[in-house]
């Protein structure tokens, strides 16, 4: 046994109920050395279980930590020669500290033995595999959180092939889910059929599973000629029909005749369900790319990370990991670098996103659904030179989760955050200190607002319901609903009568905020509504949508007034200039558009981003805009010229909303790292 094995190796005891296992601690204050212990684990429930054993769910009830401990039953009780070895050093090598932060493989947490069976101890996740969620979504998820599942699947497949490991049986059922929609976190797990390539081995065995297996492992390539080795692209091509069953809900080629077809005649590509869903042109050829037949054709797991698809809403992740990218030599890869995957950085907006592959692959013409691109005004090309940086003057901690949506109340005074923890919190805006917790919503709040007379506040979740509190005492005043699927964002008219909600069931709905009343279902968006907002005058109402549009809305009547297109992906923030000139969209195509709210004219687009816009918004006298990003900075921009005016640091993860107070002293943002920062404008 190796030492590597010793040291993840738990001294435990199986019983039919339990795992009673032994550990040590030490204390030097209390002159405590070695003191031996032992922590018991109930076996609670069978969580699953196939021809390798089962995997049970198991439970330390002094501290309630849980655990899925696979079973395994060899044929020998010596661990070197049993089936799991190469399970258990993958398990082992992704482990490592470097690796553990990409966050895109299961925990593993040690393993034990009794008699002929091995047990893999490892992280539970409550939610199942992407298969299950997938079932429970209709079968298919919209094209944004299919790129964000896309992304975090090829991360880790990057760090394997780069440690020359490749999976071999990539599936939804072996992709785990630690959150759910909009925002998924997902682990690709169960590295049973996993194999290190070495200088005498390589990769021959027909593993996998057939809907996700790659055709060279089948023999469809050179069927009249001897099996050979084959690389790591099989990976590649499982990951092509994993997000191609994300987005339309059906694998590529569901019968074994139909890739034969294909393998023999390449123009028989599955594109008619693309079609149906609606995907944009650069994500079916991304598909395309890693659907080619022929493997060394295909790209690797760095340049599909690099891909326009990808990289227009790539995270910081990858870039944050200190893995080796390049040590991909001799893995028996052959695979040329395509001219459509980015290696450097993102073209600018009017610059053509794809170009045909390099290496003789032929694609075949999909429709682009056009939308006009437009430049920055000339004033907005001014040096960045006179940007200033600042700190926080204040960081208001107290959330146990993310902090979605921030607002001040009408006299300034105030500071309301909504979180992933279900709360509403309320903060003193010139101390700092908390004033209060609004506790009520089943699941996070996405977003806050505070009504314009100043006597309540709103907060849209994801249990699907917006509630009114009443901001003096605290209680709930209402609970509105009626809405299908998650609040993603809330709004009052100008006069406080009203209250505007967007929800993920693709609508905006109007509410009294006096009764609680429904008074119109705005139907239009063809995807989820991220955000909403009223005109200053209080007769328009704005909305930001997945689909890629800005509507704006007759807020007396319903009636659609404009649709603003010319964002290529998702619209999560829309706010208007108190002067009532402009509407700002903040996109996941990584620009914030300033459009002319009574022409629906573009007046400048913001690109100096490389991470998705999650919040905009306008300073008092409408000179200003303010943004939130994934690069967890806020930018301050001159709206009148494009020019970036601060760039504010100190945030460790996403910057999920931002808010001018009503003076223009103070901005405020929300963030992924559970905090609110409070930053001097001046």
């Amino acid at each position: 046994m190796s030492s590597e094995l010793k040291h993840w190796y738990l001294d435990a005891t199986v019983h039919n109920d339990r795992v009673e296992e032994v550990y040590y601690i030490s204390d030097p204050v209390q002159n405590v050395r070695r003191s031996r212990q032992t922590r018991v684990w109930k076996v609670e429930q069978l969580l699953g279980h196939g021809s390798f054993g089962q995997v049970r769910l198991e439970k330390n009830h002094e501290d309630g930590q849980v655990r899925a401990v696979k079973r395994i039953t060899t044929t020998s009780a010596t661990l070197s020669n049993s089936e799991c070895e190469k399970e258990l050093k993958a398990l082992l090598e992704f482990s490592k500290p470097k690796f553990k932060e990409a966050a895109v493989f299961v925990e593993f947490f040690g393993w034990f033995k009794d008699g002929y069976d091995i047990f893999l101890a490892m992280e539970y996740a409550p939610l199942g595999d992407l298969h299950k969620n997938l079932v429970a979504n209709s079968g298919k998820i919209p094209e944004t959180e299919a790129r964000d599942i896309a992304e975090q699947i090829l991360l880790g497949l990057e760090i394997m092939h780069a440690e020359s490991f490749a999976h071999r049986d990539l599936k939804p059922q072996n992709v785990l889910v630690i959150h759910g929609p909009p925002q998924w976190w997902v682990k690709l797990a169960d590295f049973g059929l996993s194999k290190r390539l070495t200088n005498t081995t390589g990769y021959n065995t027909r593993a996998g599973t057939q809907s996700y297996m790659a055709p060279e492992i089948l023999d469809f390539l050179n069927p009249y000629e001897p099996r050979s080795d084959y690389t790591n692209a099989v990976d590649i091509w499982s990951a092509g029909c994993i997000v191609y069953r994300l987005i339309t809900g059906v694998v590529p080629f569901p019968r074994i005749t139909s890739l034969i077809k294909y393998c023999e005649d390449k123009s028989l590509f599955p594109y008619d369900a693309l079609f149906d869903s609606g995907i944009k042109s650069e994500g079916s050829k991304f598909l395309r790319q890693l659907l080619v037949a022929k493997p060394s054709a295909r790209p690797s797991a760095i340049q599909a990370l690099n891909h326009n698809w990808i990289f227009s809403g790539l995270s910081p992740t990858s870039s944050e990991i200190g893995y080796n990218t390049a040590s991909h030599a001799g893995l028996q890869s052959d695979q040329p670098l395509l001219s459509s995957f980015s290696q450097t950085v993102l073209p600018p907006p009017s610059a053509p996103k794809i170009s045909p592959p390099s290496n003789g692959t032929t694609l075949d013409p999909y429709p682009i659904r056009s939308a006009p691109i437009y430049a920055q005004d000339s004033d907005s090309q001014t040096a960045r030179a006179s940007s200033i940086t600042r700190e926080a003057r204040s960081t208001l901690k107290g959330h146990t989760g993310s902090v979605w949506s921030v607002t001040f109340s009408p006299d300034g005074k105030l500071v309301a955050s909504g979180s992933d923890d279900m709360t509403v919190r309320l903060w003193d805006s010139a101390t700092g200190a908390p004033r209060g917790i609004l506790k009520g919503h089943t699941s996070s709040v996405w977003s806050v607002a505070f009504s314009p007379d100043g006597k309540l506040v709103a907060s849209g979740s994801n249990d699907m319901t917006v509630r009114l509190w009443n901001l003096a005492t605290g209680a709930v005043r209402g609970t509105l609903k009626g809405h299908l699927n998650s609040v993603q964002s809330i709004a009052f008219s100008p006069d406080s009568k009203l209250v505007a909600s967007g929800s993920n069931d693709k609508t905006v709905q109007l509410w009294d905020s006096a009764t609680g009343a429904p008074r119109d279902t705005l139907f239009g968006h063809t995807n989820y509504v991220q955000s909403v907002a009223f005109s200053p005058d209080g007769k328009l109402v704005a909305s930001g949508s997945d689909d890629t549009t800005v509507r704006l809305w007759d807020s007396a009547t319903g009636a659609p007034r404009d649709m603003l297109e010319g964002h290529t992906s998702s619209v999560w923030s829309v706010a208007f200039s108190p002067d009532g000139k402009l509407v700002a969209s903040g996109s996941c195509d990584n620009t914030i558009r300033l459009w002319d709210s009574a022409t629906g004219a573009v007046r400048g687009t913001l690109g100096d981003y490389t991470n998705y816009i999650q919040s905009v918004a306008f300073s008092p006298d409408s000179k200003l805009v303010a943004s939130g990003s994934d690069d967890k900075i806020v930018r301050l921009w001159d709206s009148a010229t494009g020019a970036t005016r601060g760039m504010l640091f100190g945030h460790t993860n996403f910057v999920q909303s931002v808010a001018f107070s009503p003076d223009g002293k103070l901005l405020a943002s929300g963030s992924r790292d559970k905090t609110v920062r409070l930053w001097d404008e001046k």
